[in-house]
C-alpha cells in the first residue's frame, strides 16, 4: 500500500531507524538510515507519537481534531493527510495495515 493509498483505516508508526526526539530546544527526527535530522513543530510531534501501529488515521485525525478545536475542521483534516502522505514517501512512518 502507498501513500497514495492512505485512508481513515489505514495504521500507521513510525519506521525502524527513526528516534524522535523531545528537547527544551524543540523536537525533531533523527533518521539514523539516512543520517539527517527532520525539524518538527507541536503537531507534527503528536502525530507521529500516535503513529504507534495502533491507531487508524481516522483516530489520529480525529485526536487531533478535539486537541485544536478553534481550528477549521476540514483544514485540519485536509493538513494531515497531506502531512501523513508525505511523511510515507519520505520514509519516516510506515503502513502497516
Amino acid at each position: 500500500m502507498g501513500s497514495s493509498d492512505l485512508d481513515e483505516s489505514t495504521v500507521l508508526k513510525i519506521s525502524k531507524g527513526m528516534e524522535l526526539r523531545k528537547e527544551s530546544y524543540g523536537s525533531f527526527v533523527f533518521d539514523r538510515v539516512h543520517r539527517k535530522v527532520v525539524t518538527l513543530n507541536e503537531i507534527a510531534v503528536k502525530v507521529l507519537e500516535l503513529c504507534d501501529g495502533s491507531h487508524t488515521v481516522g483516530e489520529i485525525i480525529t485526536m487531533v481534531k478535539s486537541e485544536n478545536p478553534g481550528a477549521e475542521s476540514e483544514f485540519i483534516e485536509n493538513f494531515m493527510l497531506d502531512f501523513l502522505k508525505k511523511s510515507v514517501e519520505e520514509g519516516l512512518i510506515e503502513v502497516i495495515s
